[in-house]
């Protein structure tokens, strides 16, 4: 990883050198560049690896996270949301009509909810970078989300009810909560979690962070507490865990 292309160039360098002196061989056709910028861009420069071109690729997955070149994480949202789509899909025909709602309401949460609330604690700045976020408030886009639409896709089939029917009642019949609540709450925990840990890289990325005049994933987090009312909270940077999030 480099902020410069040159720098690029030399990192892989050395990542040859120490293949090679230890006889480690890498797959160059699976290896890709990605170059982040605000339009998503590919690099004007071609980089070298043991005298191939390496390839430039506008997303990359890394620990189920899917990075895309335009620094938005809508790709990454999508990706999960597809991923839990098939996982629920696969519930509903090994449970089929064996089992009773509370059973099969038991198995989605614990077997769909976290692959469609993968990462969440990052991509979740999507909800707060909306213009009409401080005018309208948090549940603005409520139900345009992909995890919002699959959880009151399930929660409708297991109701019986038509797919027209009110979200909020479906919901609130099997005493649910939208799935945004609980995305904000990790964004909260993985920022208590970063001030936590102030000796890790996480950190002094989040100080980088910070110091971005650009709207980021840091900014998010302060418009959600400003918006709660934690504006002293972030401007201690300090809170218990617990009490912030209970």
């Amino acid at each position: 990883m480099s902020t410069s292309a040159k720098g690029l160039q030399r990192c892989l360098d050395k990542l040859y050198d120490y293949s090679t002196k230890w006889a480690l061989k890498i797959n160059t056709e699976k290896t890709k560049i990605v170059t982040f910028n605000k339009k998503g861009s590919k690099p004007q420069t071609d980089f070298i690896y043991d005298n191939h071109v390496m390839h430039s690729a506008e997303h990359i997955n890394y620990l189920g996270i899917l990075f895309s070149a335009n620094c938005n994480f809508k790709a990454c949202r999508q990706s999960v949301y597809d991923k839990g789509l098939k996982a629920m899909f696969s519930l509903m025909k090994y449970t089929g009509d064996e089992c009773n709602v509370k059973t099969k309401l038991y198995l989605f949460e614990r077997s769909v909810k976290p692959i469609c609330l993968y990462g969440s604690e990052i991509w979740g700045s999507l909800l707060l970078s909306n213009k009409k976020f401080k005018k309208h408030g948090i549940l603005e886009d409520l139900y345009t989300l992909p995890c919002e639409k699959l959880l009151t896709t399930n929660s409708k089939i297991l109701l019986g009810v038509h797919k027209k029917a009110s979200n909020l009642c479906v919901l609130g019949e099997l005493g649910l909560y939208p799935l945004q609540t609980e995305i904000l709450i990790n964004m909260v925990k993985f920022w208590l979690h970063i001030l936590e840990n102030p000796d890790s890289l996480v950190y002094k990325a989040y100080q980088m962070l910070l110091d971005d005049p650009y709207y980021n994933w840091t900014t998010s987090v302060k418009d959600l507490l400003y918006h709660l009312g934690f504006q002293t909270v972030w401007d201690t940077q300090t809170m218990d865990k617990n009490s912030l999030t209970k």
